[in-house]
């Protein structure tokens, strides 16, 4: 087996620490101790803790193109098809705990306690998200027979009301997960404030939210997700929606 190189090492060892503690509270040590490498390493082959970080997100973005693409494929049939491909990625890749899933966990920690490099951050990774998206609204419009300027701000309104759920059943997950690591009282108390505030009926994808991923769960968020613009839309068609 070829031996892996000491600065991929500490990608992967950075990458692990900084999905699980964010920027602030990781520390070049841990990385190195983590990657079996020098503690002079990251300066040697990345410069510092900073640019070291700035890599990871890259890394993070390269994982989730390679098996989490939102361009879409060739086959798609429909605009509501290729939204839904894109919604049903951006939430397998919440529920996958490998490095694959990497850019919803860091994307938590950066959103719980943002870096010196958010604003770059979003003008790179989010920014292109947020357009692509923007892209394949306007398709389904045009599909509804739909104009764009029919009601104002409609693709803003739209994508914010995909992205808003995203963000929540992320923030959801990992909550959910750290308290897999608190005392089991704690944990009770968490899931029945949740089963009040969403219903009893919704206690089974609770649990499922906490443990590893499953396709069931994703399947019915992004049929939820995408059928409730949807609904939006065909009442755009009626002239009901305000």
């Amino acid at each position: 087996m070829a031996k892996v190189k000491t600065s991929q090492r500490l990608l992967q060892a950075a990458l692990e620490c900084f999905a699980e503690k964010g920027y602030y509270a990781t520390t070049v040590e841990e990385i190195c101790n983590r990657a079996n490498a020098n503690i002079a390493a990251v300066n040697y082959h990345f410069g510092d803790k900073h640019r070291l970080y700035e890599r990871v997100w890259e890394y993070a973005c390269e994982l989730a193109e390679r098996d989490y693409p939102l361009e879409l494929p060739d086959h798609l049939e429909s605009a509501r098809a290729g939204v839904t491909h894109f919604v049903r990625n951006m939430l397998k890749q919440i529920f996958d705990d490998t490095p694959s899933g990497s850019f919803p966990r860091l994307m938590f920690q950066e959103l719980s306690l943002p870096s010196p490099i958010l604003p770059q951050l979003l003008e790179r990774h989010l920014l292109q998200r947020r357009k692509l998206l923007f892209q394949l609204l306007r398709n389904w419009l045009r599909e509804k027979g739909l104009d764009e300027e029919s009601k104002p701000c409609l693709l803003d309104l739209l994508h914010y009301s995909i992205v808003s759920q995203v963000v929540m059943i992320n923030i959801h997950r990992r909550a959910m997960r750290r308290a897999t690591a608190m005392d089991h009282e704690l944990r009770q108390q968490m899931e029945a404030l949740m089963a009040r505030t969403e219903g009893i009926e919704n206690q089974w994808m609770l649990r499922e939210l906490s443990t590893e991923k499953s396709e069931q769960v994703v399947t019915v968020l992004v049929d939820h997700i995408v059928g409730m613009v949807e609904a939006y839309l065909e009442k755009l068609k009626e002239g009901r929606a305000r």
